[in-house]
């Protein structure tokens, strides 16, 4: 669940006033995190709003995906890219194995 004050905290990141889209940023938020995921973050890392380095992934993600036809979308889905798979190169972001193996 993405919380009202994670919403706000992105739609300042991306310069956005108003709250008209909040639906749609709260979409994109949950999208993201899926990405972290499906790159072996723990989901419990992908939701912390308080951690520095998810967040900046977060709004990266947002600066690529919201709106229409930006110029630099591209550029912001490689720097995601990159910062997804850093975060997947630390033990401390990584979804903890069960059994042995």
């Amino acid at each position: 669940m993405v919380t009202l004050a994670f919403v706000a905290k992105m739609r300042e990141r991306i310069r956005i006033e108003d709250d008209v889209f909040d639906s749609e940023l709260r979409d994109l938020v949950e999208a993201a995190r899926e990405e972290l995921c499906l790159a072996g973050i723990s989901r419990v890392r992908a939701n912390d709003e308080q951690d520095a380095l998810v967040t900046a992934a977060i709004v990266t993600y947002l600066k690529a995906e919201f709106g229409l036809d930006i110029k630099e979308s591209q550029a912001y889905r490689d720097a995601f890219e990159m910062k997804r798979r850093k975060l997947a190169l630390s033990s401390k972001y990584l979804e903890k194995k069960r059994g042995g193996g």
